[in-house]
């Protein structure tokens, strides 16, 4: 299938992108490309490699608005991948494109926000039809790569060697993971696809080559390296613009030695010709990672290798939960009883309810809505002197949810409109009539409504759900993080920003909430956060100040009344 767009000229740039078997990580890819701060026009072409469930995510995607299209190319029957095949596919994009430049971004690797400003500035700069840019070398899970080990090499003792001999060429710094690639270093270093713009018709004049043998397999080299020599050698001007604006994940093909990344095909070379095979990987258990976040196991080393969480006894899972909580300071918890309830008399009370949001199909969210929204009105409607409103923040754009991020966007709405106590209100959740009664209390501390949702009464610290919040205690602990990216961990870094601050958290003694029924996140997981517990560890040593004080977004839309009581504001982050 093709979907053509129109021809343009100038400072457009196409990004390509080839991809196979990795629809989550290609739309992480894509999303970069949305986030690009360049003020030219960008058109994304994405090649899918005879796949047809990456077209099936695809195609689910809500696209239209930017430059994004696609083509499906079906392999004949004795295609095999490898670097050959993928250069054959760059050309047939590059032949695709209609744009003057031409940039690369493999599926499973992002920009930075200035990637592409950056290039074109030192293009214009320059006055040069190729340039080049810098990268940061990742775990596949974001981590830092930082081990003294070339991981493009095989064998571990040649790595270590090439690591040395690039600290000497300036190529790599010792406790970095930033690479300054140049053409000066081959034969051992190219420069990776994924940093380069180039003129189109430097790319139709100088195809990357398909031609590779044994010895390419056994250097390792890649289509990467033929792009580069058939530039050198149609002798083409070539500035680096020194900026590192590449995230490099390692884990593709070309680092994919032990077959560990079940997303990436492991290459090996039989008799005459290139094979590859899909490995499962290694288990691991992401309890093990929780357990051992600051390096240390805690004496529980002999559950390495265990079964993942939900085949865990409930006895062992709630001993890990423990183990990994105990390594924080709790807040000082006080009951609150429906007597003790404070009700505004003389002034009616300003309350927001901040409700973030974005459809799901896969979990009915906009059914949900509908349901949440009248039921809580009418019984919020019962209080007396209470002058309430709904602020529905929904997320517009693709990239992975984000709840910390629109919840600061409502409250700094909320509170520009006078509204003085805030409730951060999880869309899936109704409060019976007992527990709606402490909706309307003026009791300036934080104020953990959730604490009655029954599902997560015994986890060691839970801190999301609801939440009523003053504007004063909000802006004091700076508000919920911006840079927790998919579901987990953004309430509880609120938690221990309420800790750091010494705020007394209340929590009510009668009602409950009613969940309504949909499919787990944690099922789902393309939408978990898979580094909350990396970010809740690196605060330990360094409490962050990313927050309300440095909240950002691309775009707030116009506010959509959509009943008495409720405004909903689309936002694009």
């Amino acid at each position: 299938f093709f979907f053509g767009y129109r021809m343009s000229t100038g400072d457009d740039i196409t990004v390509l992108t080839v991809s196979r078997g990795r629809p989550q990580l290609l739309l992480r890819a894509i999303r970069s490309v949305q986030q690009q701060d360049y003020s030219g026009e960008i058109h994304h072409l994405v090649v899918v490699d005879d796949d047809p469930q990456t077209v099936a995510v695809l195609k689910k995607q809500n696209l239209s608005s930017i430059n994004f299209k696609w083509i499906s190319k079906p392999r004949a029957a004795a295609t095999a991948s490898g670097p050959h095949h993928l250069a054959a596919l760059r050309n047939l994009a590059v032949q695709t494109a209609k744009t003057k430049w031409i940039t690369f971004l493999d599926d499973d690797n992002e920009y930075e926000a200035h990637h592409l400003s950056k290039l074109m500035e030192c293009a214009h700069k320059n006055a040069c039809p190729a340039v080049h840019s810098w990268m940061q070398i990742l775990h596949f899970d974001g981590t830092p790569y930082l081990e003294q080990r070339w991981p493009w090499c095989r064998d571990r003792a040649e790595g270590a060697t090439r690591y040395q001999e690039f600290i000497k060429r300036g190529v790599l710094s010792a406790g970095s993971n930033v690479v300054k690639d140049s053409i000066h270093n081959l034969p051992y270093r190219c420069v990776d696809t994924s940093e380069w713009m180039i003129q189109r018709d430097l790319l139709l004049k100088n195809p990357i080559s398909t031609l590779f043998t044994r010895e390419d397999f056994l250097a390792n080299k890649a289509e990467d390296d033929k792009l580069l020599l058939g530039l050198l050698a149609a002798k083409v001007p070539i500035v680096c613009n020194e900026v590192v604006s590449l995230r490099y994940y390692l884990g593709g093909y070309s680092t994919n030695h032990d077959g560990t990344h079940k997303h990436s095909e492991t290459w090996k070379w039989e008799g005459s010709n290139l094979t590859a095979t899909l490995r499962a990987p290694k288990a691991k258990s992401t309890w093990r990672s929780r357990c051992c976040l600051g390096g240390s196991s805690h004496g529980l080393s002999a559950m390495k290798g265990k079964a993942e969480p939900e085949l865990l006894p409930d006895a062992v899972r709630k001993a890990m939960d423990d183990v990994y909580y105990s390594q924080f300071r709790r807040a000082t918890t006080l009951p609150l009883h429906p007597a003790s309830i404070a009700v505004a008399t003389a002034q009616p009370q300003k309350v927001a309810i901040i409700v973030p949001f974005r459809d799901n199909q896969i979990q009915r969210r906009q059914e949900q809505l509908d349901i949440f929204v009248p039921f809580l009105t009418r019984q919020l409607q019962r209080l007396p002197s209470m002058d309430f409103h709904m602020f529905v923040i929904e997320q517009s754009d693709m990239q992975k949810f984000n709840r910390g991020k629109l919840l600061n966007v409502g409250f700094k709405i909320a509170k520009s409109l006078g509204y003085n106590r805030h409730i951060f209100h999880d869309v899936d959740l109704l409060p019976d009539q007992d527990l709606v009664a402490y909706y309307g209390e003026q009791q300036s501390s934080p104020l953990h409504l959730g604490a009655r949702w029954e599902k997560y009464k015994n986890l060691g610290i839970f801190f999301g759900g609801v939440v009523g919040m003053s504007s004063d205690d909000c802006e004091r602990v700076n508000g919920y993080p911006n840079s927790f990216w998919g579901w987990g961990g953004e309430d509880e870094e609120l938690y221990h920003r309420v800790v750091d601050h010494g705020l007394t958290v209340y929590h009510p003694t009668a009602g409950r909430y009613t969940e309504l029924p949909h499919k787990s996140t944690k099922e789902l997981k393309g939408l978990v956060n898979e580094q909350r517990f990396r970010q809740i560890a690196q605060r330990v040593q360094k409490p962050t100040s990313d927050g309300l004080s440095d909240l950002q977004v691309r775009r707030i839309g116009e506010p959509q009344h959509a009943a008495d009581h409720v405004t909903r504001y689309p936002v694009v982050l």
